[in-house]
């Protein structure tokens, strides 16, 4: 921006010509010196809204003001001529430039210069006329093709490319806005199969534990099993023949008694055993129903959150069986010493008769 009115060559200049003016009496005069006291009272305002007339009359304008102080009456009637040229378009380009009325003595300046038009010479009425007719558009002009407005226009032209790709844009991260959304949801959905995916192997853990525990016990059973029929068996087989033997029969018998006796002992573990290999059946059951119901358990998790609000009653059993204790068989279990007391009898019996 140039700095025309707040040079100290023109605001010195301007001074020194308002103070001559002052002098005379003359009303052209006057009315020229209003709007000279403005421009030294407001030089910022003058020098940022007249750029143009700075530039194509501001040498002109200087040169008509500095002359003042030493000119004849004359000379000083053709200055004021052209001062009043002067001024009168730089308060219409003023009066263009800023967003505000003109203050009243500005205006009635304007209004004189419009209204006397006839009173100044033919060359101040061609610049009044050129002033009020064209000089707005050759302002426009200049304004238009700086570089600022070249390249705010040219910004202009891509506004509604970029407004386009602002739109396209938009429908991408709505878009993406959606799918992340949908991904929270399916994760949301992973999170709760993954939370159960532990207390599953868990379970499959305790399966394979408690089946290889049921095949040792099936095994051991069948053993025993086989082991009942060896006693009694072998001293039938091994023993001679009762015609060979010099007894009575109740020596014979009492003879079997001892074999007797162990067959009875391997029964009784037999049985235990047997109580065992069940319960481990009855535990593998159970561990199976839980590891079938943890197959669905994602969707029991989405219908418990609104079925617990509806009817809490209808999950109770649901969740006593998959949350609830291993049960074993309820029979009873036989110590380990259950029957010693008739086993001892037997043993006494035997020993009398022989």
């Amino acid at each position: 921006m140039r700095k025309f009115f707040l040079s100290d060559k023109f605001k010195d200049n301007l001074k020194n010509a308002i103070y001559f003016l002052r002098s005379h009496k003359q009303q052209n005069i006057n009315t020229l010196l209003k709007p000279l006291e403005i421009m030294v009272s407001n030089p910022s305002e003058f020098d940022e809204n007249c750029q143009c007339n700075i530039e194509w009359i501001g040498s002109q304008f200087l040169s008509e003001i500095s002359r003042i102080p030493n000119s004849n009456n004359e000379e000083l009637n053709i200055i004021i001529d052209d001062l009043y040229s002067i001024v009168y378009r730089f308060l219409l380009e003023f009066d263009l430039s800023t967003n505000f009325d003109l203050s009243g003595e500005l205006t009635n300046f304007i209004s004189y210069c419009q209204d006397n038009i006839g009173s100044f010479s033919s060359g101040t009425q061609r610049q009044i006329e050129y002033a009020s007719k064209w000089m707005h558009i050759s302002i426009t002009k200049k304004i238009l093709n700086t570089k600022n407005i070249k390249d705010f226009l040219e910004h202009s032209k891509k506004y509604d490319e970029i407004n386009q790709k602002i739109d396209s844009w938009d429908e991408k991260i709505v878009q993406r806005e959606n799918n992340v959304e949908n991904l929270s949801e399916s994760l949301k959905k992973y999170e709760t199969a993954f939370n159960f995916v532990g207390l599953y192997k868990g379970f499959d853990d305790l399966h394979k534990s408690k089946t290889k525990e049921y095949r040792w016990s099936l095994g051991f059973t069948v053993s025993l099993g086989f082991l009942t029929i060896l006693p009694l068996s072998h001293r039938i087989y091994t023993h001679k023949p009762l015609e060979n033997i010099e007894t009575n029969w109740i020596s014979y018998f009492a003879n079997l008694i001892p074999y007797i006796a162990v067959t009875f002992l391997i029964l009784y573990f037999f049985r235990i055993n047997y109580r065992v290999m069940d319960n481990i059946k009855s535990q593998i059951l159970q561990i199976e129903l839980r590891k079938t119901l943890c197959q669905f358990v994602q969707d029991y998790t989405e219908f418990s959150s609104d079925a617990a609000k509806k009817s809490p009653e209808t999950l109770k059993k649901f969740e006593s069986v998959i949350f609830s204790n291993i049960v074993t068989t309820p029979k009873k279990i036989p110590s380990t010493f259950d029957g010693i007391e008739s086993i001892t009898n037997l043993i006494s019996l035997a020993k009398k008769s022989k």
